[in-house]
């Protein structure tokens, strides 16, 4: 089957356009993730993050895509199959191909004299200079914009963060957003006039903040939200988190915990939907990044009644500008739940599945971006992060209902601890 590449571009252009993420020449690992899991939501189609990347040339490659991929593709953009979209392209380029045929065919004599006069002197003078940008809108020159911020506090949260910036070279007709992350519904638009924007940051993390210019990231930069010590909150659908001080959380046992009776205590709803606890550490680590290190530890969900029942609970480590999640729920759940590496999603969640009524054993070891996941001591996958050297920032645990740390240790691939905790 012979592959259009116009049509391929034609297609990402559509699906950039359906997600509104801006370009996906400025896509990060973590973007093609969330996109993979988009295809497979809407299409029960998985297409690897190592695919995406080819298919946005963001890998080299010479083969042209499977039609399998092509299929997934347009059904994401609502087209029947490849050939569909195919056609659709087809039809299109016909229509405008007869359009622009009678609109020559009525241009008078005299006006065809004139046109050649205009012509020429375009040609003589340089015709960039008279070119209509499309849409009638002036091309975007990314060195015009310029975009940083300021943190209110040094470390924590909640932590207000002022963007300094100038878009006004925009065209009058842009629309302008400040986005704090890579999540676009964390997006505020602003005007070209202004010089300041401010937001909220309510969780601690490593995130990017852009500049978004027609739908095109034109400027962006790293904010650190740190945390002091461990933080612990509790999420249950409102915007603004509840908060556990340390005491609160730290046991006389030697465990990290927020249990059922003190979300009651502080007025968070278990049923139906149930709350989220979670526990972040955010500080630069010790030059440890996603080629090279050990990361063990030991944890329990400990809620599991009525819609919690699949106890779902994932710790995440997080780098700069990615991400290692380790997701987990009872046996009964696996479905939900998938482990992602540079290959894409790994097929078989069965070894996901544990029994929370013990501690549950985590081990991940990672050599020259090879790693291999142990969950109780028994092996659960190779994973591959080869071309990731992205810097450990903190790490992340969350639990649906409530959740208890014991024990958690970050080292070197030599053995030197990084990190260690036991609270």
């Amino acid at each position: 089957m012979d592959i259009d590449k116009a049509h391929i571009k034609s297609c990402l252009k559509l699906i950039e356009n359906k997600l509104n993420w801006g370009s996906g020449e400025n896509w990060s690992t973590k973007d093609f993730q969330n996109l993979s899991e988009k295809i497979q939501e809407e299409t029960n189609v998985t297409l690897s993050v190592a695919t995406l990347k080819r298919i946005w040339g963001k890998i080299s490659y010479t083969s042209s895509p499977t039609i399998t991929t092509l299929d997934a593709l347009a059904q994401f953009v609502e087209f029947e199959n490849w050939r569909t979209f195919e056609q659709r392209q087809r039809d299109e380029s016909k229509s405008q191909s007869r359009k622009s045929s009678r609109a020559y065919s009525f241009v008078p004599i005299g006006s065809l004299t004139k046109l050649g006069v205009l012509i020429s002197l375009l040609f003589l003078l340089g015709w960039s200079q008279f070119k209509v940008p499309e849409n009638g809108l002036k091309p975007l020159v990314i060195e015009d914009y310029q975009f940083s911020s300021r943190k209110m506090v040094r470390e924590g949260v909640p932590n207000s963060v002022i963007f300094d910036y100038d878009a006004s070279s925009a065209n009058d007709r842009d629309t302008i957003f400040i986005q704090q992350s890579w999540d676009e519904r964390l997006r505020d638009q602003v005007s070209k006039f202004n010089k300041n924007h401010s937001s909220i940051y309510y969780h601690p993390g490593y995130f990017k903040a852009k500049l978004v210019v027609r739908d095109t990231i034109v400027n962006e930069h790293d904010i650190f939200i740190k945390t002091k010590g461990w933080l612990s909150l509790a999420d249950y659908g409102n915007e603004v988190p509840v908060y556990f001080t340390e005491e609160e959380v730290l046991r006389d046992d030697g465990s990290l915990y927020i249990s059922e009776e003190q979300m009651k205590a502080k007025n968070i709803p278990m049923q139906p939907k149930v709350p989220w606890a979670n526990y972040f550490y955010m500080n630069d680590m010790e030059e440890l990044n996603m080629q090279n290190f050990i990361f063990e530890t030991r944890f329990k969900n400990t809620y599991g009644k009525g819609s919690g029942v699949c106890q779902f609970s994932y710790v995440e480590l997080r780098f700069d500008s990615a991400f290692i999640k380790i997701p987990l729920s009872i046996k009964g759940c696996v479905s939900q739940i998938a482990l992602f590496d540079e290959d894409g999603k790994n097929s078989d969640p069965s070894k996901l599945g544990v029994d929370f009524l013990d501690w549950v054993t985590i081990k991940l070891v990672v050599k020259d971006g090879l790693g291999a996941l142990y969950i109780d001591d028994n092996f659960v996958s190779k994973l591959n992060y080869s071309n990731s050297y992205n810097d450990l920032k903190g790490i992340h645990y969350a639990f649906q209902g409530g959740g208890q740390i014991d024990e958690v240790s970050i080292k070197k691939i030599n053995g030197d601890v990084v990190f260690e905790d036991t609270f």
